[in-house]
């Protein structure tokens, strides 16, 4: 009880840094793009360039990358000495104010949370009403501090053309081969004739794989050829997302299925990406 005006109390972090010469990071002034990441903060903040308003957080989970070329009709950041300042709201206020605010004729319900008397006593409630970790404001192995700050990387980047965010890769089983649909097809027309069944139609590898289990009533996945994966990426950029690049088709001593249930080794590998950037100049 004695440091709970901590979680009550809004504070402000404060950096300078600078942008010159000697810093050797004069270039990022010169930079088609200029960005500020903020990879995590905790939670409700008003983040400051120079004093002037940057950008409001909300959510503790959520990335937020700023272009700041895009705020104002002049540079936020400038030569020399520039200084960031991160205003954070008390976790507990902000809970309380969002609960009050809330209208159920409008908004459908308004969940308010208080589970027992200590929470009551300690005024940490409606937790459910903020996006932050739920544990912060207690929970059956840890007390309330609710804290708020800075907990993952803050850093500012710069470039001309793009960059290369996240690299999505999946896999799939090629599609078995002909020969290996034609031997199913002639069992499964045995077994028709046998069980007289009635659908005789096979359009597409998905009636294929119906067929054999409404006639042998049997996994089906053996139906793909795990010999051979088709592997695509997605390629995420500051700017988008692009379409799907088909990469490569794999043997399987390059890529396995992946073996549950402590069934096996997870085999992995690695897919290198460069980014390129082609400038063509006409004359």
């Amino acid at each position: 009880m004695n440091y709970q005006w901590v979680a009550f109390t809004n504070w402000t972090y404060t950096k300078t840094f600078d942008i010159s010469v000697s810093s050797n990071n004069s270039e990022l002034l010169t930079m088609q793009v200029v960005q500020l990441v903020c990879d995590g903060l905790d939670t409700r903040a008003q983040v400051f360039i120079n004093n002037q308003l940057i950008f409001m957080n909300d959510n503790m989970f959520q990335r937020n990358i700023i272009n700041l070329n895009d705020i104002g009709n002049k540079s936020i950041l400038q030569s020399g000495s520039n200084t960031i300042r991160i205003e954070f709201m008390s976790k507990p206020d902000w809970a309380l104010e969002e609960a009050n605010s809330c209208n159920n004729s409008t908004a459908g319900q308004c969940p308010k949370s208080c589970p027992n008397s200590a929470h009551q006593a300690s005024k940490f409630c409606d937790v459910n009403f903020i996006r932050t970790e739920p544990c912060s404001f207690s929970w059956d192995w840890g007390p309330a501090f609710a804290p708020v700050g800075i907990w993952k990387s803050i850093y500012l980047q710069a470039y001309n053309s793009g960059v290369v965010r996240n690299v999505l890769i999946y896999a799939n089983a090629s599609d078995a081969n002909e020969t290996l649909k034609a031997s199913k097809l002639a069992k499964i027309e045995k077994i028709q004739k046998e069980r007289k069944l009635l659908k005789t139609d096979i359009d597409d590898d998905e009636d294929l794989e119906e067929m054999i289990y409404e006639a042998m009533n049997e996994r089906t996945d053996y139906l793909k050829d795990y010999s051979q994966w088709n592997v695509k990426m997605v390629i995420f950029l500051d700017s988008g997302v692009t379409d799907a690049i088909n990469v490569v088709n794999l043997n399987k001593d390059k890529i396995e299925q992946s073996k549950k249930g402590g069934m096996g080794s997870q085999k992995s590998g690695k897919i290198y990406v460069n980014w390129v950037d082609l400038k063509v100049s006409t004359s």
